[in-house]
């Protein structure tokens, strides 16, 4: 005599099973995002490109970076922001005292 399963089991077997399956789609999921992420750090090796930064408090670095033409260029340039920024800030000084 073969027993068939009640309504009642039937129901209990769905739910472990939908349990079963939202579980494991989580898990991929938290696996998928792991996964993006460890790629993402790949492609953006910040930790590892500021360690490499020449220190901009040591003269040997002003130095190895003026004896490049791309390095002149940058100094110049920074010197150029430099004093754009220093008039900028001078110049708002003396219209508001004016105003005052």
């Amino acid at each position: 005599v073969k027993k068939t399963p009640s309504n009642h089991q039937h129901q209990h077997h769905d739910i472990i099973q939908r349990r079963y399956i939202e579980k494991r789609d989580m898990t991929n999921r938290r696996r998928d995002e792991i996964t993006i992420l460890s790629a993402a750090k790949n492609l953006f090796p910040l930790e590892a490109g500021i360690k490499a930064k020449a220190s901009l408090l040591v003269v040997e670095n002003w130095i190895l970076l003026s004896l490049t033409l791309d390095g002149r260029d940058k100094i110049t340039k920074t010197f150029q922001y430099l004093a754009r920024f220093i008039a900028w800030y001078y110049e708002g000084i003396c219209c508001s005292t004016d105003a005052a």
